[in-house]
This record gives C-alpha cells, sequence and structure tokens, in this order.
C-alpha cells in the first residue's frame, strides 16, 4: 500500500530500538576490527551451521536483510549481518580514503577475521554486491559460494554523476528530512512496494549523526561505481535482478550477468532494488541453490 510522503518533524529512533530490538531470535553486538574499528553486527543462528554473510548497500544497515535473516534460517544457515562502514551504528571514520572499493574489501576482510569464519557464503545487495565480486577477485579462497542482489557494476550508475555534484557542506549535518527518505523506500520496492512507516523511521534513524552523511558522501567520491568485467568461474555464483528495479535496470544488467560463466542468474518479477526485502524466500531459495 502506497502511503502519504510524511513531511512533518518526527523524532528520530534511538538506538536501542533499532533492529533487531523485538526480533526473537536475532540479536547484535559490537565487533572490534584489529585496527581498533567498531563494527556492529546482527547475527541469528546455532554454531556449526554453514555462516552467510550479508552485506547490504549505500545508505542502508543491517535492517535491509530483516526478512531475508529467517528465510535463510529456516535453510539451514546461520547469519551474520554487518552495518558496513559509515553506516548505522558501525564506526565512521573520518578519511576519505577508507571508503574506495579497496578499503570496503578489506574492511570485509577484517571482520571476516574478527568474527573467526574463515569461509563464508557472501550475499551482497547493490553496493555490497559490488564489495563481494571486488573481494572475490582479491581473495576468493574466504568464499564458499556468492550471490550478488542487483549489484552495483552491471550497469552504469548514473545517480551518481548527479551526487558528485554535490557536497556534503550543503547539507545540514545530521538533519536529512524524514521525507526524503520516505521518497527514496518507495521508489527502491517493486510493486506493489510494501513498506511501512516504521521501515522509514529505521531508514532515517542513522542520519542523527552527523558522520554519516559525510561517509556516505565520501562513497559517493570514492567508492567505484563503474561497470566491472565478469569474473572467472571460481566459486559458486549467483545473481538475482528484479523486474522493477529502477536503479539497476534489469534488461541490461541481464546481458551482463550472463557474461559470468557458470552463475545461476535469477530474474525475480515485480522485484524493485531491494529484493531481499521484495523477494526473501526467493532470495533464500538462490542462495541455498548456490550454496549447493
Amino acid at each position: 500500500m502506497l502511503l502519504p510522503l510524511r513531511r512533518n518533524s518526527a523524532a528520530f529512533l534511538s538506538p536501542d530500538r533499532w533492529y533487531p530490538c523485538g526480533d526473537s531470535f536475532a540479536r547484535s553486538r559490537f565487533v572490534v576490527l584489529g585496527s581498533g574499528e567498531r563494527v556492529r553486527v546482527v547475527e541469528a543462528g546455532g554454531i556449526g551451521s554453514p555462516a552467510a554473510v550479508l552485506l547490504h548497500g549505500w545508505g542502508t544497515s543491517a535492517y535491509s536483510f530483516r526478512c531475508l535473516v529467517p528465510a535463510l534460517l529456516r535453510r539451514g544457515f546461520a547469519v551474520f549481518v554487518p552495518d558496513l562502514r559509515g553506516h548505522g551504528l558501525s564506526d565512521k571514520p573520518a578519511q576519505p580514503s577508507l571508503y574506495s572499493s579497496p578499503a570496503m574489501v578489506e574492511f570485509v576482510l577484517a571482520l571476516l577475521d574478527a568474527l573467526g569464519l574463515s569461509r563464508v557464503h557472501l550475499v551482497g545487495e547493490s553496493m555490497g554486491g559490488a564489495v563481494v565480486r571486488d573481494l572475490l577477485e582479491v581473495a576468493p579462497q574466504r568464499a564458499a559460494s556468492a550471490l550478488l542482489l542487483a549489484p552495483v557494476g552491471l550497469t552504469p550508475i548514473r545517480r551518481i554523476a548527479l551526487g558528485r555534484i554535490l557536497r556534503p557542506g550543503e547539507w545540514r549535518p545530521g538533519h536529512v528530512p524524514r521525507w526524503l527518505v520516505e521518497l527514496v523506500v518507495r521508489r527502491v520496492h517493486g510493486a506493489p512496494g510494501s513498506w511501512s512507516a516504521e521501515d522509514v523511521d529505521q531508514y532515517w534513524a542513522p542520519f542523527q549523526f552527523p558522520e554519516t552523511l559525510a561517509a556516505l558522501f565520501a562513497l559517493v567520491h570514492r567508492f567505484d561505481w563503474s561497470v566491472r568485467p565478469p569474473l572467472a568461474d571460481a566459486i559458486p555464483f549467483g545473481i538475482a535482478l528484479g523486474t522493477e528495479d529502477r536503479l539497476v535496470r534489469c534488461r541490461r544488467a541481464l546481458a551482463r550477468a550472463r557474461q559470468y560463466r557458470g552463475a545461476i542468474v535469477e530474474v525475480v518479477p515485480g522485484a524493485g532494488h531491494v529484493l531481499a526485502v521484495d523477494a526473501p524466500e526467493r532470495v533464500a531459495d538462490l542462495l541455498a541453490a548456490v550454496a549447493r
């Protein structure tokens, strides 16, 4: 159901009310990397189950995978969902160089080390998909399988050029309006686009911290948003695309996805850019198939 945009000034959710608050099977904790950087990780599942590590997209958080986590648990995975560097409740270092594509790959590898995970099933959505793809190029031995959901790197992202015109100083730090976040949430979902006011509040909440906006602008300028060449057939690999995705357009992305030799490629009718929300059961089935 489409809801009218709310332009009133609502209060930010306090961190104690963020996902997975109220969730009966997921929990969160902070992990400290060797550099001293703190990362918040949402975890669910039992010890000894195959580990799936889920990497979200630009401007979101572990909340992006709230629907996928229980679906993966039902398929026997243990799940680890970090707030990526610069997002959610994880640290937001000021150095712009730490938001380049190689630096984000090193961040994920350091996190796997800190979690004691030597080899995992990787899932990356949007920007997180590009991080997974780049990680496979430098450290394929860390992945048992990989699944990319509407990943950056399959098609040009034209909105990045617009974002690079803007500068952080042109926005009032910590005061991104709620209605703008709601507009983005509305557009990234597919048909019928099911989302709620609670979803908007969860996505809006990190903007209470002034460092969030600076980190997101650093990613816009330093991360590699360009089209990447296909990887060699090294590990079990899958790509999922939504027919209603306005950011990673399905037709062009599908042609590129099919160049990944040996990959399972699936198109999800009606899904938008956030496949983990629009089609969590389909995504969970696809990861299980890829992992087999």
